[in-house]
């Protein structure tokens, strides 16, 4: 089952149909790659601009010069645990716990969120929007809050208020108190929200569809010629025992073998047969004396048929067609000079 078969003639056949299989690749690249290029193009860019709203917040304290509290909290002091207060409590439980719904709908439009997101809010959705850090050791602790909505702001340095008024009395001796707040507003710059592919990922997925078209191609070639083989060689043509079997580049060849085996071998008339019509077609310009070009192999134009050479091409003829074809001369039992087929 498998003789007519090998991996070589199978490059020779996507060699030889080179053009179309390129054509076929376009195609589907164009098909594939272009909406993909298009719709990148075209994506739409969101664009947010507004207001920004910082507040700065900072604690003081107040703690005996003896105090030695570096063992308890490495370098910071009570800076440390003032800190480590206001971020642990940097979540929306605690936030938002006495604002209504109303209130908390209208903070969350400003943010840009939801409700129940503002609600459920931990400290890593505050991260850059709430900033905390200790002022030196023993010295005090800042917060730097800024967000779109100064509704949000406010509502924050009041719970940090809170917080911080409800342990201010925690270590005998230490004091802490607020210090003036600074407020400012500002135009936010303009925030591009890329909702597209980027170059890098673009040209990553045009080269991924490229590369797997080229596997389609070639795997469209494999079914093609797994089903119905093509001949590639001349030893593909001695097995049906013929004799003569002439490799020819073009036409001009084909002339001179013709003339060759007509002169020497005396033949009066001859036929030109071939498994493929559009070989035929190449042959429609060819006019030479005693030479017939048969554009159809029906029995009854075989029927009347003497001396018989069959042309045909590498990689285009394929094992099933001339094998039909060749049945059907022997049947009628005609002369077969040879074949004459083209290079791949």
């Amino acid at each position: 089952m498998f003789e007519n078969y090998s991996f070589g003639d199978l490059l020779s056949n996507i060699y030889k149909k080179r053009i179309l299989n390129l054509i076929a690749f376009l195609l589907l690249s164009i098909a594939l790659v272009c909406p993909l290029v298009l719709q990148t193009i075209n994506k739409k860019t969101i664009t947010k601009e507004g207001v920004q709203y910082s507040t700065y917040v900072a604690y003081k304290i107040t703690a005996p010069e003896s105090d030695n509290i570096n063992a308890l909290y490495s370098r910071r002091g009570y800076s440390d645990f003032y800190e480590k207060l206001l971020v642990s409590n940097l979540n929306g439980a605690y936030l938002f716990n006495d604002v209504s719904d109303k209130d908390l709908s209208k903070m969350a439009k400003e943010l840009d969120t939801s409700a129940v997101t503002l609600k459920n809010s931990n400290a890593d959705y505050w991260d850059k929007k709430v900033v905390v850090n200790y002022i030196s050791t023993n010295l005090g602790v800042s917060a730097k809050i800024l967000t779109p909505s100064k509704a949000v702001n406010d509502v924050i340095e009041k719970k940090f208020d809170e917080l911080i008024n409800k342990y201010k009395s925690v270590y005998k001796n230490v004091t802490i108190e607020k210090v003036e707040s600074n407020y400012s507003k500002e135009l936010s710059s303009k925030e591009n929200v890329n909702t597209g592919y980027s170059m890098k990922k673009l040209l990553v997925k045009v080269f991924a569809i490229e590369v797997a078209l080229i596997i389609l191609v070639a795997i469209m070639n494999f079914v093609m010629y797994i089903f119905n083989p093509t001949i590639n060689r001349e030893g593909d043509y001695r097995k049906y025992n013929i004799k003569f079997v002439q490799e020819i580049k073009n036409n001009n060849d084909l002339l001179e073998v013709l003339k060759y085996k007509i002169n020497n071998e005396n033949i009066e008339e001859l036929s030109i047969l071939s498994s493929n019509s559009k070989i035929i077609d190449k042959l429609n310009d060819l006019n030479i004396d005693k030479v017939n070009i048969v554009k159809t192999n029906d029995l009854s134009n075989i029927m009347n048929l003497k001396n018989v050479i069959l042309v045909e091409e590498y990689g285009i003829t394929r094992y099933s067609a001339f094998e039909k074809l060749l049945q059907n001369i022997k049947n009628y039992e005609k002369n077969i000079i040879g074949v004459l087929s083209y290079k791949l």
